[in-house]
């Protein structure tokens, strides 16, 4: 095994450069066995990748779950502020008004 990596990172100063790291994994890349660190073992950085897309994924699924929510509301509010004013106006069964004004409104 390699004493270092085999991976090439990047140097503010130096430019391109091998990794520095002690070479602890031994994995193939492109269907040739090199010596990888922890880091920048392709396992490891599948791993990585991995954890990453799903935090973005459930990241913007929540997002997606809250902006549909707030147009619930939107819509909601415009409903009950069009009953409140049909109410106001002498509507002759406000309390049905209210209930379906309300019953738009989402769970919690």
């Amino acid at each position: 095994m390699e004493d270092r990596c085999a991976a090439a990172v990047h140097s503010k100063y130096l430019g391109i450069r091998q990794c520095k790291n002690k070479a602890t994994v031994r994995e193939p890349y492109e269907g040739v066995e090199y010596g990888w660190c922890g880091l920048h073992a392709p396992s490891a950085v599948a791993r990585r990748k991995d954890q990453q897309d799903r935090y973005w994924r459930e990241k913007l699924e929540a997002e997606r779950v809250a902006r549909e929510r707030a147009a619930q509301l939107r819509k909601a509010n415009e409903a009950a502020r069009k009953a409140l004013e049909e109410i106001a106006a002498g509507h002759n069964d406000p309390r049905a008004l209210a209930q379906q004004a309300l019953a738009m409104y989402p769970d919690k």
